[in-house]
């Protein structure tokens, strides 16, 4: 039937990524916690202990040599850069 909308939505990516993350309620609830509390601080961190907030989550999500490429270029090129900057002075 031409020109309809298919019966079933494909999943996304997303979708799938974000199911296998958490094995229990729980366990998304209390990441969903951290989470906001890292949130909450984000603004006021130096951007090097953003990047450690953003390596905890981010990595375990990427391949091995992806991380490593992106933590080279974080450790050679930004963080010598904006280090002890507050993320939040950091503007374009």
């Amino acid at each position: 039937m031409a020109g309809q909308a298919p019966l079933h939505q494909p999943r996304r990516r997303d979708d799938r990524l974000n199911e296998a993350r958490f094995k229990t309620k729980t366990e998304a609830l209390a990441w969903e916690r951290d989470f906001l509390a890292n949130e909450a601080r984000s603004t006021s961190m130096t951007f090097e202990q953003f990047v450690k907030v953003y390596a905890e989550d981010v990595r375990p999500r990427l391949r091995e040599t992806t991380w490593r490429s992106k933590e080279h270029m974080i450790n050679e090129k930004l963080v010598p850069f904006f280090g002890e900057m507050r993320v939040v002075d950091i503007t374009s």
